[in-house]
């Protein structure tokens, strides 16, 4: 009887343990593929780490992630910029602003449907890059 109850104990634990792998990878997996991330946003790869960007309400905001996804220090960071391209085509360069652990831009006024997000943020060793597709998402 002992040595089913702990046949029993010892397959749940390691049910268990291939459940948390599975999470983790499948965490891991999500980020690479542009999903859902750490703040609710879409994330993609840039230089040798990742931005997450989040929208809300006509702003949006850039998290940067280094390769471990950990967020990136802001130390060196030059001048941000998005270019938003409208529903209709036209594009607006956004200037982003430093905001504590991410970057915040605001679209243009009168936009309010874009296709495409192109983030561009130079740092000390790299420039990253970004390109976030948002089908026809409205701020």
């Amino acid at each position: 009887m002992l040595v089913l109850s702990f046949s029993i104990v010892l397959a749940a634990g390691l049910s268990a343990c291939a459940s948390d792998s599975a999470d983790v990878h499948s965490e891991a997996q999500e980020m690479h593929e542009g999903q859902t991330a750490m703040h609710g946003g879409m994330v993609q790869s840039a230089g040798s780490g990742h931005m997450e960007m989040v929208l809300d309400n006509g702003r949006f905001f850039i998290y940067p992630f280094d390769g471990d996804q950990r967020p990136h220090s802001m130390e060196g960071i030059g001048d941000a910029t998005a270019t938003i391209e409208s529903v209709d085509g036209e594009e607006h360069v956004v200037p982003l602003t430093m905001m504590g652990d991410h970057l915040m831009g605001t679209l243009p006024s009168g936009t309010h449907e874009f296709t495409t997000a192109h983030v561009t943020m130079p740092m000390a060793s790299e420039t990253w890059s970004a390109s976030f597709h948002m089908g026809r998402e409205s701020l």
